[in-house]
């Protein structure tokens, strides 16, 4: 039964790593994409704000890019963007 389990658990943290990371490759894509139409990409990579900071951040530029970004694309660029800051701590 503790083998049944132990593989079960391997399975579906394998799951959510696997979308966590897809969801970090499309965020990462986006941001080259189409944060570089506005401004550099260096001015967000100097920032160090939390998730939330990032989401309200993103998605104040998907409302004045013009329709660039969507807001869907604002919410993976800013969990991109947040996973930078998690690596800098």
């Amino acid at each position: 039964m503790n083998r049944i389990f132990g593989v079960f658990m391997v399975i579906i943290l394998g799951l959510i790593f696997n979308v966590f990371g897809n969801e970090l490759k499309e965020g990462r894509f986006l941001f080259q994409e189409k944060c570089k139409s506005c401004h550099p990409l260096s001015k967000p990579l100097q920032q160090t704000n939390n998730l939330e900071e990032w989401k309200a951040i993103t998605s104040e530029m998907s409302k004045t890019s013009e329709g660039v970004i969507q807001d869907s694309e604002a919410e993976l660029i800013a969990k991109y963007l947040n996973s930078l800051n998690i690596s800098k701590q």
